[in-house]
């Protein structure tokens, strides 16, 4: 596993699972920040990274874990596709600002 943390939590869970910390390319598992993995994925494109590797964020992630974001995108989704049933939307959230 490769991780661009000082968290120590993070690393002690890889390695209680018997995985090693590399520092190179051979990374199976790689924990970073999201705009480090936006600007990993954005060099090598669209194109999906190789089989096997796995990395803890996927571009614009963001847009589904912050709170925020999520219900903006959620009342987009409604506003554009009314027609549809999304069963999956929560109905309502108690926001910061509201």
């Amino acid at each position: 596993f490769r991780a661009d943390t000082n968290k120590i939590a993070i690393k002690q869970a890889f390695k209680n699972q018997n995985m090693t910390q590399v520092f190179d390319d051979s990374w199976d598992i790689y924990w970073t920040s999201s705009e480090k993995a936006n600007a990993l994925l954005n060099i090598v494109g669209s194109l999906q990274l190789l089989s096997g590797k796995l990395i803890n964020h996927f571009p614009s992630s963001n847009e589904l874990g912050q709170q925020e974001l999520f219900i903006l995108n959620c009342r987009r989704i409604r506003a554009n596709y009314s027609h549809l049933n999304f069963d999956c939307l929560p109905s309502e959230f108690l926001l910061p600002k509201e």
